[in-house]
């Protein structure tokens, strides 16, 4: 619209002329841009050289993330031992002294907890019991963690959780090349898979889109690659069996079925697999937009602030929008039995 707008495009990546019939029509649609296409030709100009100086500061942002990504990596090295002791101490390798263990001076929630705990111990014998036992590392610290996240906790099943205990730890780690991140899970010995690690890795970029310089908001996701689970026969938490009735000429019969159902294990799955979040289909699209959200949540959340999820602090007490949370399961609607 704008002088000069499309000349200054590269060839490949120049607007075509239906496209431009349709941005037009779109445009004269809204009466800011009828106030827009009323201005003087040489005011025109000048909001075309506002938009090469806000290139130029976008340009500035760029380099900005590549710094603060550089800084990202440094930090999350500096953090590493941290997070071992913290992983020693929830699978019982590494037992704190006195010290460490006292309540820290300005915790109002956990003097808070201890009054409450305290009246509630009171009132139950068996939770004094439950309370006196001597036993190993903190139980169940990520299962809690992970049901206790946002979009995360949409995710794990009631199946999934019982999996979930033999979870030891989750790692952020970051790459330089390629630019992203991988989110790695540590497991136990357990009875649904043979895997110790499952891993989800991400391809981020700082640079500008080629097609819309302008829509930049910074580093961002632009693929991802999940891993294959090596499910032990009849563990698959992510499929179940159903009789599926089928006509034929000696009568109605039975036939196995398998479908997919909510299983936070789908997080995992590799068939949406990408290297290139813009070149898929709008099904994969939706579904790697809430993949993409579920990796941020547990990369800048869970992962950093583990504890205060497993004791509550960090939890939102405003009840999520349905709509607004992610949903794995796009499963068929099944009438017929399970198996």
């Amino acid at each position: 619209m704008l002088e000069n707008s499309v000349a200054d495009s590269d060839t490949e990546d120049s607007v075509k002329v239906e496209d431009i019939s349709e941005l037009l029509s779109n445009y004269f649609v809204d009466q800011h841009f009828r106030e827009l296409a009323s201005l003087p030709q040489c005011v025109l100009k000048r909001v075309n050289a506002l938009k090469r100086l806000q290139l130029e500061m976008l340009k500035n942002d760029v380099d900005f993330q590549k710094s603060m990504l550089d800084l990202e990596y440094q930090f999350n090295s500096l953090q590493a031992p941290l997070r071992e002791k913290r992983r020693q101490i929830i699978t019982g390798e590494y037992e704190p002294d006195e010290a460490e263990t006292e309540v820290i001076e300005n915790d109002e929630f956990i003097k808070s907890f201890n009054v409450v705990r305290e009246t509630i111990l009171e009132k139950s014998p068996e939770l004094r019991e439950m309370v006196a036992a001597d036993i190993k590392g903190v139980p169940d610290f990520w299962a809690t963690v992970l049901r206790n996240g946002e979009y995360t906790g949409e995710l794990v099943s009631p199946n999934d959780e019982i999996l979930l205990k033999s979870l030891t730890n989750i790692e952020v780690r970051y790459s330089k090349d390629p630019e992203g991140f991988s989110l790695h899970f540590f497991f136990d010995e357990n009875d649904y898979f043979t895997n110790t690690e499952l891993t989800k890795h991400y391809i981020t970029t700082t640079e500008m889109k080629a097609k819309n310089p302008f829509d930049y908001n910074g580093t961002r996701i632009v693929g991802r690659k999940g891993c294959k689970i090596d499910w032990k026969p009849g563990k698959n938490l992510t499929v179940k069996l159903v009789k599926k009735r089928r006509k034929g000429k000696s009568g109605n019969c039975f036939v196995p079925k398998e479908i997919t159902v909510n299983s936070f294990f789908n997080f995992f799955d590799p068939k949406y697999d990408t290297d290139d979040v813009t070149e898929v289909d709008d099904e994969q699209k939706d579904y790697l937009e809430e993949d993409i959200e579920v990796a941020e949540v547990i990369r800048d959340q869970l992962v950093p602030n583990a504890v205060l999820f497993f004791t509550g602090e960090a939890v939102e007490q405003d009840d999520y929008d349905d709509e607004e949370t992610a949903d794995f399961d796009k499963s068929e609607t099944e009438t017929d039995e399970d198996y």
